[in-house]
């Protein structure tokens, strides 16, 4: 089984001009949302998912400016398709940490000048943790480059 959450992005275009005094101008507009999926989850864990609060806490977000919260979850068997056929899902892995590494993993557009060069476009978030996520893509090898296109060295 697996875990999938639903959630929705609102942004508030009033906090672009906004000068820090007084009370934050308020013009909220809904920018999608994403999917995030907890994979391998037992029948006997499923059967004690109640709620999802650590993830949630993880997850949703709010400021002046920008908000995402969890609009909906609900468990899956591992063969349920979960997402639209141009959206994808971040596969979340617990780290030894107690975090959560979010990884996604888009197909490259045929219309995108790097179409021929790479097979997709990954994005990882830490759900929990104070670094920051990273993005690259990924050849038909299997080999990473930056956003710029050039090669990313792999730690020893």
């Amino acid at each position: 089984m697996k875990l999938v959450i639903h959630t929705q992005h609102r942004e508030n275009y009033g906090a672009h001009d906004w000068d820090g005094t007084g009370e934050c101008p308020q013009y909220w507009k809904y920018k999608g949302g994403d999917t995030y999926v907890v994979e391998g989850i037992s029948p006997e864990k499923a059967m004690k998912i109640r709620s999802i609060e650590t993830l949630s806490s993880l997850i949703e977000f709010s400021s002046e400016s920008w908000e995402e919260y969890i609009v909906d979850w609900g468990l899956f068997d591992d063969c349920e398709v979960v997402t639209e056929e141009w959206d994808a899902p971040y596969i979340l892995t617990l780290q030894e940490d107690g975090s959560y590494l979010g990884t996604k993993l888009r197909p490259v557009s045929e219309f995108s000048p790097a179409a021929d060069r790479f097979e997709y476009y990954v994005s990882e978030i830490i759900l929990g943790s104070q670094e920051g996520g990273r993005v690259y893509y990924l050849d038909k090898d299997g080999n990473e480059y930056n956003w710029r296109g050039e090669p990313v060295q792999k730690a020893a």
